[in-house]
């Protein structure tokens, strides 16, 4: 009888730690595929059939169905470069190089996926609508205030993510996504 008791002790100690790290990692998106760039982390695997289990969870879970990494690659942070987690209320800069891919684009979106809603009505710059320096590199601010040149909006307060998405990425960026010269992210102020 006791070995049957403890037998059920273990088995439930078990399935609830499995089951609890299961959700740990599908909640807080941990990848086995994942390269940090930066502040940037890359799942490499995302729209592969070989992507491991927990990418796939995962990427079951948000509903996002990500394209092959030959087609596109997706960059996401939800930290600054000192490692500080973003806030809506604050002030960001972001500066980089132009990319070579076929079109790119840069967002803000609530943890959940979607748009951050505001009165501007602008969630997101492409390469097209980018404002560049002479030397080809961009600056832009994402803030909840008003700025000049490249601004994109926020509003309210708590976490955010940023999104970079190449299509038709340059061949070198597909066979080593850490390569990428991704925006740096600089937190200029916040309340």
């Amino acid at each position: 009888m006791r070995s049957f008791i403890k037998f059920i002790i273990y088995t439930t100690i078990g399935i609830t730690l499995g089951l609890g790290s299961t959700w740990y990692v599908l909640d807080e998106g941990i990848s086995l595929d994942a390269v940090s760039v930066g502040a940037w982390t890359v799942r490499t695997q995302a729209g592969q059939p070989i992507a491991d289990p927990y990418t796939s969870a995962y990427v079951a879970r948000i509903g996002h169905i990500p394209l092959n990494i030959e087609e596109a690659i997706y960059f996401f942070t939800s930290i600054d470069d000192e490692g500080v987690p973003l806030d809506l209320a604050c002030t960001y800069m972001l500066t980089g190089p132009g990319l070579r891919s076929a079109w790119w684009s840069l967002s803000a979106h609530l943890p959940d996926g979607s748009v951050i809603d505001n009165p501007a009505q602008r969630f997101s710059f492409t390469q097209a609508t980018l404002l560049f320096d002479e030397d080809q590199t961009f600056r832009l601010t994402v803030s909840p205030q008003a700025q000049p040149g490249n601004w994109l909006p926020t509003a309210g307060s708590g976490p955010f993510v940023l999104v970079l998405r190449l299509h038709g990425p340059a061949a070198d960026y597909v066979r080593a996504p850490e390569t990428t010269p991704v925006p740096g992210i600089e937190r200029e102020s916040c309340p």
